[in-house]
């Protein structure tokens, strides 16, 4: 009972709003349905389509109304705390960094503590696979083989929580 517990609140927890490449393209034609669509203003959409609103691996829609801190106040939440945000919008060009911490988080399984693991990261890492699954196999391929070492050192230190506020 303990373990479809688990299972359950893994499978509740929120994935960020994925912004596909068609979706991007939609904007491009007519910024004003697609922003209707989103539920931001256009404004708003444009900054995040831009990259003007980038965090690690995912973009704020409005990071002065985050759930982990006062409103009215930018958000301190670890960067790793994005991935279940109502404000978080992944677009194609984070791909690359997702699917490079999807890796970290897997590679850290074998050597923590199960639960530990289980209560830190799996909930992230089944946040990323729900974001990954909505791109191909094709646009996760080509993503995969953009990945840099800068990248995933950016991807270990985040992790670690080295970028968050404290």
């Amino acid at each position: 009972d303990a373990l479809r517990g688990e299972v359950t609140k893994t499978r509740d927890i929120q994935a960020a709003r994925v912004f596909t490449a068609a979706f991007i393209a939609r904007f491009r034609q007519d910024p004003a349905a697609a922003a209707a669509e989103a539920g931001i203003d256009e404004a708003g959409l444009r900054q995040l389509i831009d990259g003007d609103k980038d965090t690690a691996v995912t973009a704020c829609a409005d990071h002065l109304s985050g759930p982990y801190t006062v409103p009215g106040q930018p958000c301190t939440a670890s960067f790793l705390a994005c991935l279940d945000c109502p404000n978080a919008r992944a677009l194609p060009r984070h791909l690359p960094l997702q699917l490079a911490m999807a890796d970290h988080l897997a590679a850290l399984r074998p050597h923590l503590d199960p639960a530990l693991w289980q209560a830190r990261y799996q909930p992230r890492l089944g946040q990323l696979q729900q974001i990954l699954g909505c791109y191909t196999a094709a646009e996760r391929d080509q993503a995969r083989e953009a990945i840099t070492s800068q990248q995933r050192a950016f991807i270990a230190d985040v992790v670690a929580g080295q970028w968050d506020l404290r």
